[in-house]
């Protein structure tokens, strides 16, 4: 029956959750430049991990790492046996970035980001409702137009020298 196939395949491996805040608040959120500098920064970071993320989620390990007004947010979950090294593989991509980024895929994540926050207007209007309600309720949070209007001004420099000053001051 169907209780003969849960014991099957449940493997009752320990699951860890661990839940990292990089806070910097003085330099994210400070004008919508840095916030927009923020976001590219997580996204590259991202894009590094694309294939480890793959080899990851097959050994049941999965991350998220996030952007937020007060520095960067990484989550890792899954079994535990093995968490310690997809951890130390995303920290060690975390502080090696300035030199791992390359100016190439920079523009790239540059322009995936800009689309991002140009079709914002075609999300669920619960998303665009959220948003509004940040950008007018909470103090340092930055309107989408006010982000893109400043994305054509961030350069790959700019983007490598944030990475250096936010590695360099962070909490943990």
């Amino acid at each position: 029956g169907l209780g003969d196939v849960y014991k099957r395949q449940h493997f009752k491996l320990p699951r860890g959750f661990l839940y990292i805040k990089f806070y910097i608040p003085s330099l994210v959120s400070c004008n919508s430049r840095t916030c927009t500098i923020n976001n590219i920064f997580v996204f590259l970071i991202r894009d590094l991990l694309t294939e480890y993320e793959y080899c990851g989620q097959l050994a049941g390990l999965f991350y998220s790492l996030k952007p937020t007004k007060y520095g960067i947010e990484l989550s890792v979950r899954g079994y535990s046996a093995r968490q310690h090294l997809y951890l130390g593989k995303i920290l060690s991509s975390i502080y090696a970035t300035k030199s791992c980024f390359s100016k190439d895929r920079f523009e790239q994540v540059k322009e995936i980001h800009k689309k991002g926050i140009e079709s914002a207007e075609a999300e669920p209007l619960k998303n665009q409702a959220k948003h509004l309600l940040s950008y007018i309720l909470c103090p340092k949070t930055f309107h989408r137009s006010d982000r893109l209007q400043q994305l054509s001004t961030v350069s790959y420099n700019d983007v490598l020298s944030y990475a250096n000053d936010f590695l360099l001051h962070h909490s943990v």
